[in-house]
């Protein structure tokens, strides 16, 4: 138990008996139980800076020798300004119902931007345009980025956090990060469909579009038309996700040794192989052992095939 001193504006002082373990809302709390100075009032100072509520008391103090003198200042806000943070921390599109004179509120705004990140679009135009406001936006939604300024969204630093907390951020960014490997690298890990937003220099570049297959099989639909003619770029996106092999190049679906491949890893990829390569008993064979029901893909000649529905397991869906 430490004793708290907090020190009012006007020179008076409150006591409360605390823990070093307590939370900055634990403080808030016990302070308004104790001395009626409601929590959301309350701006809490140590050392020239403001408490915040992830706070605990024991990692602000210096050491622990001065637990025996622990001063904090109580700077109280207007009730007005209290009950809005109060309403949009419960709500953040309450931020779109504040008076004019509260629009221009700091606080308020990061509480709202922090708390949902979409928020950003209701702001004024000065906060869309700081970098704090934008930051605590895209920390919660990077999709925030939209509602930034041109300036922030030509911003690298700006964007990369962006682009790593949801990778299709990239579609706001400016066009010359769109074509900067480290920001598109970073967007693409994240979410490799992001690859579609990419530069059409690195929806061509091998390595580039291998890692956002890694991530997302699908967004082969995005690398250019040559690396969808590439059997290694096939065969990685449908290792990820089967369906990819819809997005490879007409030539290869029609391709013997690329569908035998694609279906070894993914049987499901038969859907998409040409009629004729459906048909052939080896491909269909090696598709139904990896999964069963890519038998509904083989041309209707195996369909009734005794052999190829027991490999398959179907027999109950599919009678002989």
């Amino acid at each position: 138990m430490v004793l708290l001193s907090i020190n009012k504006l006007d020179g008076t002082q409150l006591k409360v008996d605390g823990e070093v373990k307590w939370t900055v809302p634990q403080l808030r709390d016990a302070i308004e139980q104790l001395h009626g100075i409601l929590a959301i009032e309350q701006r809490l100072i140590l050392k020239e800076s403001e408490l915040k509520d992830s706070q605990v008391l024991e990692d602000v103090l210096e050491s622990p020798t001065s637990y025996d003198d622990i001063n904090i200042s109580l700077v109280r806000r207007p009730p007005e300004q209290a009950e809005w943070l109060h309403k949009v921390k419960a709500c953040p599109f309450k931020v779109r119902e504040m008076p004019d004179d509260l629009m221009y509120d700091r606080e308020i705004v990061v509480a709202a931007t922090s708390g949902l990140g979409r928020t950003l679009a209701f702001v004024p135009e000065d906060f869309q345009n700081d970098p704090e406001v934008v930051s605590s936006a895209i920390t919660e939604n990077g999709m925030a980025l939209q509602h930034a300024s041109k300036d922030l969204q030509a911003d690298r630093d700006i964007v990369l956090q962006a682009v790593q907390n949801h990778g299709l951020a990239l579609q706001f960014a400016a066009a010359e990060l769109r074509e900067a490997e480290d920001i598109v690298s970073a967007a693409i890990q994240q979410n490799g469909r992001a690859l579609q937003f990419a530069s059409e220099q690195f929806r061509d570049t091998k390595h580039i579009v291998l890692q956002a297959l890694n991530q997302d099989g699908r967004s082969l639909e995005y690398a250019s038309d040559g690396l969808r003619k590439d059997a290694e770029i096939i065969v990685a996106a449908v290792k990820q996700q089967g369906t990819a092999f819809k997005f490879a190049h007409p030539k290869l679906k029609a391709n013997r040794d690329t569908v035998l491949a694609a279906v070894k890893v993914a049987g499901c990829a038969l859907e998409f192989a040409a009629p004729l390569l459906r048909e052939d008993r080896e491909i269909v064979i090696t598709a139904v052992k990896q999964y069963g029901s890519a038998i509904r893909h083989a041309a209707p000649c195996w369909h009734k095939d005794p052999y190829m529905v027991r490999l398959a397991g179907l027999s109950h869906l599919w009678p002989l």
